[in-house]
């Protein structure tokens, strides 16, 4: 089981904390290119020879393949169209020299992404097929493209037709895709996000992508983020960089860290604060590249103007703009006799006391953004009670009475949000002025959610679901709902839930959390004296399967989870004895200082 790195939530200089690593090696090398450049028959299913081509998997740094060998025969050349493909840094060069001269003008590689497990090369007469398993793709910007419903084991098939051209085999209808083994796409490529805005233009909002790393990173980076927000992701964010707006050339680097970033005249027709914005989705979205620590706007070598900036921005501007909100608190909270409790540094300080408005220990708490309010579910499941911290002098409040309630919610607008089991489902309900009122959750009603977490953002919402037997959480499954919100940023309803992927199956299902802006945390009982930490992506992919360092089993009875996104991240899972095990950044359980005897405890959130 592989843990995912770390999120986007404080910036450090230079983007240390908050960079995702590079993908890790999880094929071997002897699932490259089977067909390589061995010796292919003219017929009949192409068989690897005993000697393994280069590859880039086999080389630490630059890969530069092989052109087309003279004599050639046709599956020989297909195959090392594929090789060319890996070429490190990108450049497709060398593939377009397999092509003929028709098909290498109008092929247009820079379409889609389509990433592979193993190749089968097959030839008959002048057309080469290729067998492709355990496939995935990405659109032009390197957005993950979901499976085929129902498709637990894509496969692809590839037909080649070939020419003759002065003498040499050549292909003539290649597929407007890079294609890679799934070796190069985890040890070449590498998870970033694109910042688009909220509809209300409070926070940033992280939509990942995986991009080959190196000095072409900027450049695509800046191109996705200029084709603004995915298709139906309108209801949720936006962008500020006007639509149509292009980059002039590529974003290069110097030597002082300082990406230059040429862009079309458009945006010289945005206002001040637009132009404050679109620096800000810039900053976070360039901040992520190693190397680059600043950046500069122009159009037509004219540097823009940004106010209350000079003409090079650095990174690490526009903090307050964090998915993971950057005022919310850093603390630990739970409960420790007949208080709410916040462990600050190894010490737990009041904050706030229960006494008759809860009859007896609470179920669960949720606390928000601030830490000075907090929603207790009593221990029935059925009544949610709010306080304030102590000394604010503000009476304690029923908020809600229902059937099954799970853990509160609160949002960064400091709105409270429940999720409730019904004998027919569950549904989802929000605060507003007058109490809590239900929001619409296609996907959900008619499931039983065995858990919840709302995105610091507050654009996402996931759930752990029941599996398909009535009663069992073996087979569980996770699901993401988008949250639309309307004037004044009141939530109106939830988008269609979707699928969210994990490396290995849910069994027993007990709690979820956020470990960073773009990544749920699963907190799993395997067996009767272990639990396990699952981590999925939000765009649902399986292209991070076998990301960074692996989390170890925890020999322990977990019975919740408390994650924080952001300042720095934390992970803890508390056990059934009450004691506190966090997560290190190897992977390791340690036990939590000062949290003897702490129960539910929580992030805010």
């Amino acid at each position: 089981m592989s843990a995912r790195r770390g999120g986007v939530s404080n910036r450090a200089p230079n983007g240390a904390s908050r960079r995702r690593p590079a993908l890790l090696v999880a094929v071997s090398v002897a699932l490259l290119l089977a067909a390589g450049c061995a010796s292919l028959p003219d017929d009949g299913p192409v068989q690897a020879s005993g000697t393994q081509s280069p590859s880039s998997a086999a080389a630490p740094f630059d890969f530069n393949p092989p052109g087309p060998a003279p004599g050639a025969r046709p599956a020989e050349i297909v195959s090392g169209f594929l090789r060319a493909l890996q070429a490190t840094p990108v450049t497709t060069r060398v593939a377009a020299e397999y092509l003929g001269r028709d098909a290498a003008a109008g092929w247009r590689p820079d379409r889609r992404t389509l990433v592979y497990g193993t190749p089968r090369v097959r030839q008959h007469g002048a057309r080469v097929l290729v067998d492709l398993d355990s496939t995935f793709e990405l659109d032009r910007h390197g957005r993950w493209e979901a499976r085929r419903r129902g498709s637990e084991r894509p496969t692809a098939r590839l037909g080649f037709d070939m020419v003759r051209e002065d003498g040499e085999w050549r292909i003539t209808d290649p597929p407007d895709a890079m294609i890679v083994p799934r070796s190069h796409f985890e040890t070449r490529y590498r998870e970033y996000s694109l910042f688009f805005f909220d509809l209300s233009a409070s926070v940033l909002v992280p939509e990942p992508v995986y991009l080959p790393v190196g000095v072409q990173a900027p450049t695509l980076l800046v191109s996705a983020l200029l084709a603004g927000p995915r298709r139906g992701d309108g209801a949720v964010e936006r962008t500020f960089l006007p639509q149509g707006t292009k980059l002039e050339v590529s974003v290069p680097v110097d030597g002082g860290g300082v990406a230059e970033v040429p862009l079309t005249g458009a945006v010289l027709d945005l206002s001040g604060d637009q132009r404050q914005l679109v620096a800000a989705q810039l900053a976070w979205t360039l901040g992520q590249v190693p190397g680059v620590e600043a950046f500069r706007m122009s159009v037509d070598g004219t540097p823009v103007q940004v106010p209350g900036t000079g003409s090079v921005i650095d990174v690490g501007t526009w903090q307050e703009y964090s998915p993971a909100i950057a005022s919310a608190s850093t603390d630990l909270f739970g409960v420790r006799g007949d208080a709410v409790v916040q462990v600050v540094g190894d010490s737990p300080l009041e904050a706030a006391e229960l006494g008759q408005a809860v009859n007896g220990p609470p179920r669960s708490l949720g606390v928000n953004m601030t830490g000075q309010r907090f929603a207790v579910v009593a221990a029935d499941g059925r009544t949610v009670v709010v306080l304030s911290r102590a000394g604010a002098d503000v009476r304690p409040r029923t908020a809600y009475v229902g059937s099954d309630v799970l853990r509160p919610m609160w949002d960064r607008t400091d709105r409270l949000w429940l999720v409730e089991r019904t004998a027919v489902g569950s549904r989802v309900l929000v605060g507003s002025a007058s109490g809590v009122r239900p929001i619409t959750a296609p996907g959900l009603e008619s499931e039983t959610v065995l858990a919840a977490a709302l995105s610091r953002d507050g654009t996402r919402l996931v759930a752990a679901v029941e599996g398909r037997r009535p009663g069992s959480t073996a087979g569980a499954r996770l699901v993401l709902l988008r949250v639309v919100r309307g004037l004044a940023e009141v939530p109106q309803r939830l988008t269609p839930a979707r699928p969210v992927t994990t490396a290995e199956p849910l069994i027993r299902v007990l709690d979820v959390g956020w470990r960073d802006p773009t990544t749920v945390a699963a907190l799993t009982r395997p067996s009767r004296t272990t639990s396990q930490v699952l981590l999925a992506a939000v765009d649902g992919s399986t292209a991070s399967v076998g990301l960074q360092v692996p989390i170890d089993v925890l020999f322990a009875r977990g019975v919740s989870l408390a994650a924080s996104p952001g300042g720095p991240t934390a992970l803890m899972v508390a056990t059934v004895d009450q004691q506190l095990q966090e997560l290190d950044p190897v992977g390791r359980w340690l036990p939590g200082d000062g949290s003897t005897g702490l129960r539910i405890p929580t992030y805010v959130g």
